[in-house]
């Protein structure tokens, strides 16, 4: 019996959960179009989120209409926020057949130059993170800096390297003096 009302309990808590977020009565009228859909509406797992590119909200826009644009649907009930080393920004939801090595749990640079960061807690929630801080360090200034930095320990590299050779060079010219001299 005890377990039958902790079972009750979850299912509760998870309906509460999703008939609070912003998103649910989206997903929930979404339901209807089921058999048209890519991937079927899962409310326990599925976000709404912002979405700022050219096409992210065709699936929304083609059965809500253009109300709705700028809105996707995150299979994977992950929204993110990207922004690019140009300073502008991409919204947009992270699918379940993402790539199975992003991993945005925390703000992460990404091999383009640009600072990414996810939530998954509530729907839209994309529009809300900040991610300007952390991107001060993809700077063109600061990647200059390193590049300055990397060329000064290549240079002196060359230069110990040629000095070792000049150095044995040279004592290898007295040992054969020495030994001619003998």
């Amino acid at each position: 019996m005890s377990f039958l009302v902790f079972i009750l309990s979850i299912t509760v808590a998870v309906a509460v959960k999703n008939n609070s977020d912003p998103g649910y009565d989206i997903l929930k009228f979404m339901e209807q179009f089921q058999a048209n859909l890519r991937d079927p509406i899962n409310l326990s797992e599925e976000l709404i989120c912002n979405c700022s590119y050219s096409g992210c909200d065709t699936e929304i826009v083609r059965f809500l209409g253009s109300t709705y644009t700028g809105l996707c649907r995150s299979t994977s009930g992950i929204c993110y926020k990207r922004l690019l080393p140009d300073r502008s920004i991409i919204l947009s939801c992270l699918s379940k057949d993402a790539s199975p090595d992003l991993h945005c749990r925390v703000k992460q640079p990404m091999n383009d130059g640009s600072m990414m960061q996810c939530c998954w807690n509530y729907s839209f929630c994309n529009g809300a993170l900040d991610l300007n801080l952390v991107n001060d360090y993809s700077s063109v200034r600061f990647h200059s800096i390193l590049l300055f930095i990397r060329f000064l320990c290549s240079l002196f590299s060359i230069i110990e390297a040629v000095m070792y050779i000049v150095k044995s060079s040279v004592n290898t010219l007295f040992d054969y003096r020495d030994i001619k001299s003998s």
